[in-house]
């Protein structure tokens, strides 16, 4: 078995054994997700939209991420506290966000990083990296009713 099959057998008895439900590692997606937090898995996956969180495997990791570019080439997916991209095919997915919190705060905080994915290319990528922390928390005070 290889250690993709085997990420995924783990990840999938893990979902099954704990009725669709994970607990958050890490602080990619915080402050809208946060380190420790049960986290919720609706595996009917629907239309993609960007903006929403998806569960998916990428390099033998299961993780949940913000989908902000729908491309020929693969889902682009950035966490929302994080400066890495993922491209990721339509088959690693495994499902949503089980529920949604703020709708809007997802739409804005998905244009900060559709913006992030274009310059980075173009400027020092400290600089937009700083920007775009700058821009997501000040959404989130804007926002501060939809955060927990």
């Amino acid at each position: 078995m290889s250690n993709a099959n085997f990420a995924k057998a783990v990840a999938f008895f893990f979902l099954e054994e704990h009725g669709d439900c994970a607990i958050a590692q890490g602080n990619s997606m915080v402050p809208f997700i946060r380190d420790g937090q049960t986290v919720a898995l609706d595996r009917t996956i629907g239309p993609l939209r960007c903006g929403q969180c998806y569960f998916f495997y990428y390099q033998d990791r299961l993780l949940l991420h913000r989908l902000v570019y729908l491309g020929n080439g693969g889902l682009v997916f950035m966490g929302d506290n994080s400066d890495t991209i993922e491209i990721v095919e339509q088959a690693n997915l495994i499902g949503r966000l089980g529920y949604n919190r703020g709708r809007l705060l997802g739409k804005v905080i998905t244009a900060i990083n559709r913006m992030y994915y274009i310059l980075h290319r173009r400027f020092p990528l400290r600089i937009v990296c700083r920007v775009r922390k700058r821009l997501i928390k000040t959404a989130l005070v804007l926002f501060a009713g939809t955060i927990p």
